[in-house]
């Protein structure tokens, strides 16, 4: 596929896709997430790409037992630069527009005013039961994840609609700001807005409001703990749990996972210090409990917690510290350690270590609501 200083030419009919699935979901990200020393030829018969790029080889240590159904994730390149990070938004920017109801599920789309968005509203997509459309429901509201600079991806989408037929609760997800247009704290305090909006307009949305839970996957972990530590600070009705999948919660960098994977599939430490720089700003500082929960004075009062970590992730530590202080402050948690996994796993969207976390996390749901 490529030599160490060559050109890399993209050819599906070449390439280690098992399906025409696997390569429209992951081999478009591989397009998206190369150098920015891209070029395309327009020949007259016929379109070539070609990249001059040595791609990192993520599969240098051969001792990490990677579980078999994940191999797929090691090919995922991990995108860093700016111009990565522009391609990515372009190619996934769209697909809230793309969700469809089924025979299952109904899919509408919201706008929530807010005041902390440039545009002073932010898409949301909707997804309930069919049939239960005007019901009052529990309810879900969900952050994706991506550092804060990348666009909800299609296995975000397929949560939320399994969530909401496993578990009947009506999910909210949200399209919050990016960086690098966008800053920290730019995402916090439109989360703190969009859960506010769902309390305060819970009669018009057919929303419970004594039975709303949140939750994320990486830096939309972030936002669902440092929102608990928000509503708590100021005296707002805190969610009746949270659920925090392989979350980014302590920014100070320094845990053994941080070190350790520095070139691991999907996210790892090299990346992670390319996000922090593509969303510092010269201007604001983000308070430590909202970038950092882990640092928190106190994590004393926070609602049930649901933790759920990678095995070969960078993060995987920040999730086990959480947990382990929120049992220290008599905070109820359940800790779910999956094996052979790495970040953001939900796109193996068929592997069985997937499925287990599935029926664990809309169990947690539907025993909390």
């Amino acid at each position: 596929m490529t030599d160490s200083y060559g050109f890399v030419t993209f050819d599906k009919q070449e390439s280690i896709w098992d399906s025409d699935t696997d390569w429209a979901e992951i081999g478009r990200s591989i397009i998206a997430n190369l150098s920015d020393d891209l070029r395309i030829f327009i020949f007259r018969d016929h379109q070539e790409l070609i990249v001059t790029k040595q791609l990192q080889d993520t599969n240098e240590h051969k001792e990490w037992r990677i579980d078999p159904e994940l191999e797929v994730l090691k090919k995922v390149p991990v995108a860093t630069s700016r111009i990565q990070v522009r391609m990515v938004q372009l190619l996934y920017g769209g697909l809230m527009k793309k969700e469809k109801s089924d025979d299952v599920i109904s899919v509408r789309q919201i706008l929530i005013p807010c005041d902390d968005s440039p545009l002073k509203k932010l898409k949301c997509i909707v997804y309930e039961p069919k049939g239960k459309e005007r019901e009052v429901l529990a309810t879900v509201l969900l952050l994706h994840g991506g550092a804060f600079v990348f666009p909800a991806l299609p296995y975000h989408y397929r949560l939320a609609r399994y969530v909401a037929e496993h578990t009947g609760c009506r999910v909210f997800m949200p399209e919050y700001d990016l960086a690098p247009d966008s800053k920290p704290p730019v995402q916090h305090d439109e989360a703190f807005h969009i859960y506010s909006y769902l309390l305060n307009d819970a009669d018009s949305q057919l929303i419970d409001p004594s039975r709303i839970a949140i939750m994320g996957d990486s830096a939309g972990g972030t936002l669902c703990a440092a929102l608990c530590l928000r509503l708590k600070k100021e005296g707002i009705r805190l969610p009746s749990g949270q659920l925090l999948l392989y979350p980014s919660l302590d920014a100070r960098f320094n845990s053994s996972s941080m070190k350790l994977y520095t070139d691991v599939p999907v996210c790892n430490a090299k990346a992670v210090d390319a996000y922090r720089k593509l969303c510092k700003s010269r201007f604001v500082e983000v308070p430590k409990e909202y970038s950092s929960p882990v640092e928190a004075e106190s994590l004393a009062g926070m609602p049930p917690t649901y933790v759920e970590t990678a095995e070969y992730d960078c993060l995987h530590d920040d999730g086990i510290l959480y947990a382990k202080r929120l049992a220290k402050e008599h905070c109820e948690v359940v800790l779910n350690e999956t094996r052979g996994t790495v970040h953001a796993y939900d796109m193996a969207k068929d592997s069985a270590v997937l499925k287990r976390s599935m029926e664990r996390r809309v169990a947690f749901i539907n025993e909390l609501l």
